[in-house]
């Protein structure tokens, strides 16, 4: 018994074929949006602070950071940058299917931890449209030198035990006083220090430090 072979149509267009159809045309009835950049980048988060690992760690890497960055959404895409090594660059993008999933990672995971020694700076990639370039005349802040604050405990070590309280009171439209003083037993609060009573030492509620500063 013969097999009929049978010869698969060809769709190809001719070579001198010229496509007079518009996109417009093609999408008249169609709900297919052209994307555009700006979308792009209100969908998509710029992350620092990543791992910098070789070629052999990236595929884990990758599984991690998916976890992370499925906290929120999935993403649709997520691209690592590397170096002519292989490196990855410390940075990534990820595309989250609307700006709002986007914010709502951007807000979770900057300031997020991978460990201790990554922390992650979340940024929408259309808000770096706002960034601009130093200055001309921009130099680096000069480095601050150490100053020593003195013992911050002080206050605790006092011979005969005695605490300090505050009052801060309003004295007048825009003025507030604010003074600290220590609670004697068996006499009359005094002030600290001469410097420990000023008007308008401070422009929000007074509050104990846990830190001595």
């Amino acid at each position: 018994m013969a097999v009929e072979v049978l010869e698969m149509p060809d769709f190809s267009d001719p070579p001198d074929f010229v496509d007079d159809i518009t996109e417009a045309e093609v999408l008249e009835n169609s709900n297919l949006v052209r994307p555009t950049r700006l979308y792009y980048e209100e969908c998509c988060v710029l992350i620092y602070g990543i791992p910098i690992v070789g070629p052999e760690r990236i595929e884990k890497l990758k599984t991690v950071l998916a976890k992370l960055f499925s906290f929120v959404h999935p993403p649709v895409s997520t691209f690592i940058p590397t170096d002519e090594d292989g490196k990855t660059k410390g940075y990534c993008f990820i595309e989250y299917e609307t700006p709002a999933q986007t914010n709502a990672a951007a807000k979770v995971l900057d300031g997020s931890a991978l460990d201790k020694n990554h922390t992650f700076s979340a940024y929408v990639l259309s808000a770096m449209r706002d960034l601009k370039e130093p200055g001309a005349n921009w130099t680096p802040p000069a480095k601050n030198s150490y100053v020593d604050a003195g013992d911050l405990w002080w206050w605790t070590q006092n011979p005969k035990c005695m605490d300090q309280f505050a009052i801060q009171v309003e004295t007048g439209p825009g003025n507030v006083n604010l003074g600290v003083f220590w609670n004697a037993k068996g006499q009359d609060p005094y002030i600290v220090s001469e410097d420990a009573n000023r008007l308008n030492w401070s422009e929000f509620i007074f509050k104990w430090s846990p830190s001595g500063t």
